[in-house]
């Protein structure tokens, strides 16, 4: 009879040591300390894969905001307006909502783009000229700002491609616009929803 008073309070004792612990896991990292935002802007070199935790508002991303050919779309707001790129792995496994606060614990990771300003102009076909229908058949070359900032990763500017019945036009980088953009991001390992 004592070895089943034994045994039951053993089994007992387990069950509410193991949800203590995984209490203590939840509670622990919401209580951890989150790396600033500004401080990984000021110095992003520093924390060049290393593991920081941060915390932030997902809001919508604005066109000029996202890199899709890095996969980085998502960016989390502090509470002083400092942005961060975040970018979920398949281990982090989560989608993040808008207006949402969240915690994140990731890898500090950077990409580097060959960016430049992008320009465009339009040439009409050889008929529409020769029946009069347009003046001057080549346009002036003017920048193409589809996106706000005006810049675009190289490639994606000379690949832009458009025909129309009347006319195609043709796109180029400006001459001497090319730079080189470095954005950091954190490639999350762990995302948790706060609000």
């Amino acid at each position: 009879m004592n070895q089943k008073i034994i045994l039951s309070m053993l089994i007992i004792a387990v069950l509410v040591s193991s949800g203590c612990t995984t209490q203590e896991l939840r509670s622990g990292f919401e209580s951890v300390t989150t790396t600033e935002i500004k401080d990984i802007l000021r110095n992003p070199e520093d924390y060049i894969n290393k593991t920081v935790k941060i915390r932030g508002v997902y809001n919508s991303v604005y066109l000029d905001d996202v890199r899709p050919e890095a996969g980085l779309s998502y960016k989390l707001t502090d509470r002083q307006g400092y942005k961060f790129f975040i970018k979920p792995t398949s281990e982090s496994g989560r989608t993040l909502y808008t207006l949402y606060e969240y915690y994140v614990e990731g890898f500090i990771r950077s990409v580097a783009f060959e960016l430049c300003q992008c320009q465009r102009r339009e040439i009409y076909y050889d008929e529409w000229v020769e029946k009069g229908w347009v003046e001057n058949p080549i346009g002036e070359w003017e920048d193409y700002n589809y996106l706000r900032y005006g810049k675009y990763v190289v490639n994606d500017c000379l690949n832009l491609k458009e025909n129309l019945w009347a006319k195609r036009t043709e796109y180029r980088c400006k001459p001497n616009s090319t730079a080189i953009e470095k954005i950091y991001y954190i490639e999350a390992i762990e995302m948790e929803r706060i609000t």
